[in-house]
C-alpha cells in the first residue's frame, strides 16, 4: 500500500465517512468562520488539502462557491465521484479569484523554507480584502506536542513569532492569531454545561502561564492555533 494509502487508513478516511459533516463540524465550522465572509452570501472559497472533505460539503451546503485541492490523488478522484469541484495540488490558482481560503490541519506538514512560498501564492489567488484562515499545532503551547509529534508527517511547528514575520515576507496582514473557536452552544445541554466550564478552566490557566512564562506577552497556549491573514487593498489614486 502507498504512503498517502496508509495515512488515509491511520486517518480514518475511506468512501463510508468522505464527504460527511457531524453536528459537531457544522457547528464549529460556523464558529469558525461566521466573522470571516461578513455580508458577503455566496463567497468563492479555496481549501487547501480538503482530507476527508467535510469542510468542503458543509461549505457547499451553506450555498459557498467551494473548490478544493489536494496533494493525495486518492482523495481527489473520491471528491470528483462526490462531484464536488477539486483538483490536484499541482494546479495553478487563478490570480485575485477567491474571497476566503482555508487550510485545516496543513501548515504544519509544509517545509520551513516552502511556507514564503506558499503564502505568496495564497496572496495571489486571494481577492483584495480576501482572507486566509488556518489551523495547526500552536508553536507557542506546551500542550502542542501530542499534536505535533504525532504524525510523522509534521514538518514544521509555527508560533505567533513566526507568523509575524511571515506575514510580514509576503505582505498579509494579521487579522486575529487566537485559540480556535469552541462553541459552547449546538450540541445539546450536558455538552454546553461541560464546555463552559472548560472555558473557564483554559482562561485561568492561560492567564497563569502567560504571566508565568511569556512576561504576559499574547500567546496561544491552546493545542492548536488559528490565524487570519487579510490581503490588503490597494486604492488606486485618481
Amino acid at each position: 500500500m502507498t504512503i498517502a494509502g496508509n495515512y488515509r487508513d491511520w486517518k480514518g478516511w475511506n468512501e463510508g465517512t468522505f464527504a460527511s459533516v457531524s453536528p459537531a463540524d457544522a457547528v464549529y465550522f460556523a464558529a469558525e468562520t461566521a466573522a470571516l465572509v461578513g455580508g458577503e452570501r455566496s463567497p468563492v472559497v479555496l481549501e487547501i488539502g480538503f482530507g476527508n472533505a467535510n469542510f468542503a460539503q458543509w461549505a457547499i451546503a451553506q450555498g459557498w462557491r467551494y473548490q478544493g485541492n489536494e496533494i493525495d490523488s486518492g482523495l481527489v478522484a473520491m471528491g470528483l465521484e462526490k462531484g464536488l469541484d477539486v483538483h490536484s495540488a499541482d494546479v495553478p490558482w487563478p490570480d485575485a479569484a477567491f474571497d476566503l481560503v482555508v487550510a485545516f490541519d496543513v501548515l504544519e506538514h509544509v517545509a520551513l523554507q516552502e511556507l514564503p512560498g506558499l503564502l505568496a501564492r495564497i496572496r495571489m489567488t486571494l481577492k483584495p480584502g480576501g482572507l486566509f484562515l488556518a489551523r495547526f499545532p500552536s508553536g507557542d503551547s506546551p500542550f502542542a506536542r501530542h499534536i505535533q509529534h504525532g504524525d510523522i508527517s509534521h514538518l514544521s511547528q509555527i508560533g505567533t513569532g513566526m507568523v509575524e514575520q511571515l506575514s510580514l515576507a509576503v505582505d498579509l496582514e494579521i487579522v486575529q492569531v487566537r485559540r480556535p473557536a469552541f462553541p459552547v452552544f449546538g450540541l445539546g445541554l450536558g455538552r454546553a454545561l461541560r464546555r463552559i466550564m472548560v472555558t473557564a478552566l483554559r482562561k485561568v490557566i492561560g492567564a497563569i502561564l502567560r504571566v508565568a512564562f511569556f512576561d504576559n506577552q499574547p500567546r496561544v497556549i491552546s493545542p492548536n492555533m488559528v490565524i487570519v491573514l487579510r490581503k490588503p487593498v490597494t486604492h488606486v489614486v485618481a
